[in-house]
């Protein structure tokens, strides 16, 4: 479903902090329906999901992390794992893959045509994410360096093919070689 950054504002809304305070005492765990309260009379949404965005990077990374909730109460965190992340997020990477073996396809290209797939973005971090759209074309390579170079090595790379049957000369500073 649709959810977060959208529908913050939405949950601040009077009518719902008063039906959470309302599901409390009927809730079989009244301290964790308060504590989301707390959060939602504090306006505290937005801090859980940057909490959890950066669990997200620290999971592109390693294997394991901690979302850390200690601003809303002392010791409170979530342990999180990769395993668990991808298997959260695998019908959105099966539909990534889909989507971009489509594209290919589309093209009127073969998988195994494309060269090179720059990532760009940190949701291309995600190791999942990479993987699902390597798949759609399994001998590119997937250049390596910071991302905030890839559209410029991309379009380095393009510039230097051939057009019309001639090679361009390379833009000046880009370090490509002419041969």
């Amino acid at each position: 479903g649709r959810g977060g950054w959208p529908t913050f504002n939405f949950t601040y809304a009077f009518s719902k902090g008063r039906m959470l305070l309302e599901s409390v005492a009927g809730s079989r765990e009244p301290g964790k329906v308060a504590r989301v309260l707390k959060v939602i009379r504090a306006r505290r949404g937005h801090r859980i999901a940057f909490a959890v965005e950066k669990t997200k990077i620290e999971l592109s990374e390693c294997s394991n992390a901690t979302v850390l909730l200690d601003f809303i109460e002392g010791e409170l965190g979530a342990a999180a794992t990769r395993k668990r992340f991808d298997k959260a997020i695998a019908s959105r990477t099966e539909r990534l893959h889909t989507a971009a073996a489509k594209c290919i396809n589309d093209a009127g290209l073969k998988r195994d045509a494309i060269q090179t797939i720059f990532f760009t973005g940190g949701s291309s971090r995600v190791p999942a994410v990479s993987e699902a759209i390597s798949r759609a074309a399994p001998t590119a390579r997937g250049p390596t360096g910071p991302d905030f170079l890839s559209v410029s090595l991309g379009s380095t790379r393009s510039a230097t093919e051939p057009v019309g049957g001639r090679s361009p000369s390379p833009p000046r500073g880009t370090g490509v070689v002419e041969e």
